[in-house]
């Protein structure tokens, strides 16, 4: 498809290409199979390095709580800076949803009041989650 898109249209400025490959696989339910695979992610192993270069690693995490699901993704990065070595950040991104599905309209609006009335203490959650990461960070 992307031949023929190509010899279709030649005079357009192609900047880049890339493929997104996508690999699920199944782990027959087994737990160890998982706790290798976690492992693993943390482990130094070949995977760090490809060729020469190593990857910009980050971390997509999912809390399942029982009124709200905590989303965090780890980032590394670098800071944007005019000297030659950047300095490297890690980056901490979250989303906190929470579903409203109470039945009437009335009683949804007072719900996502609460709950705007309360963001200061995902905001704590959202610190106290990030510092159990920079404090394992710290002591190794």
């Amino acid at each position: 498809m992307a031949i023929r898109f190509v010899t279709l249209f030649p005079n357009i400025l192609y900047k880049a290409i890339g493929i997104n490959p996508v690999a699920i696989p199944f782990l027959d339910g087994a737990v160890d199979e998982r706790v290798a695979i976690q492992n693993a992610l943390v482990d130094k192993g070949q995977w760090l390095r490809l060729g020469e270069q190593s990857p910009k690693l980050g971390l997509r995490t999912v809390y399942r709580l029982q009124d709200r699901t905590v989303f965090l993704e780890i980032l590394d990065g670098e800071a944007s800076e005019a000297d030659a070595h950047p300095p490297s950040v890690v980056a901490f991104r979250s989303n906190i949803h929470r579903d409203l599905d109470e039945p009437d309209h009335v009683a949804r609006n007072q719900r996502l009041l609460s709950v705007l009335a309360k963001w200061e203490d995902d905001l704590k959650d959202f610190e106290q989650l990030i510092g159990q990461f920079l404090s394992r960070s710290t002591t190794q």
